[in-house]
């Protein structure tokens, strides 16, 4: 073998690996940026009510992880934990059933907010189209 080849196979295999740790640490450097909480958790002091909801995104050793806290007038949900999945913009999760949104969530995230729905239409079903607005924010817990 030649030894220009050699030394240029070594180059190229040297920059192909350092391509897939930056590529690595672009990503983990991009969901790091939207981690955080996102709330619309509010209380209602005319009716007396906790309405909304909060999700706090997490990167983990596995992956995206939500935990998600509802609240429909009353006390707030017990927190559920789901895996969520990322793509581009898109974030996707779903609820269990016993929960007070169970299903689909699909919305897309930036470093401030993330606007989505559920497939089974929450927020409201009678307003086909209505999504949830949460805003990147302390938690209504740390008011």
């Amino acid at each position: 073998m030649n030894l220009r080849f050699v030394l240029a196979l070594i180059l190229l295999t040297i920059g192909l690996g350092n391509a897939e740790v930056c590529q690595a640490e672009g990503v983990a450097r991009s969901v790091k940026a939207i981690t955080g909480i996102y709330s619309n958790l509010k209380y209602v002091k005319e009716a007396g009510d906790l309405v909304g909801v909060e999700l706090f995104l997490l990167n983990t050793n596995d992956g995206l992880y939500v935990v998600f806290q509802s609240a429909e007038g009353g006390a707030a949900s017990v927190p559920v934990v789901v895996k969520a999945s990322l793509a581009g913009n898109r974030i996707e999760f779903n609820l269990p059933d016993i929960t007070a949104y169970p299903g689909k969530f699909t919305g897309t995230i930036d470093n401030a907010r993330i606007v989505g729905e559920f497939d089974k239409g929450y927020p409201s079903p009678t307003q086909p189209g209505s999504k949830f607005v949460m805003l990147r924010k302390n938690s209504y817990w740390q008011r």
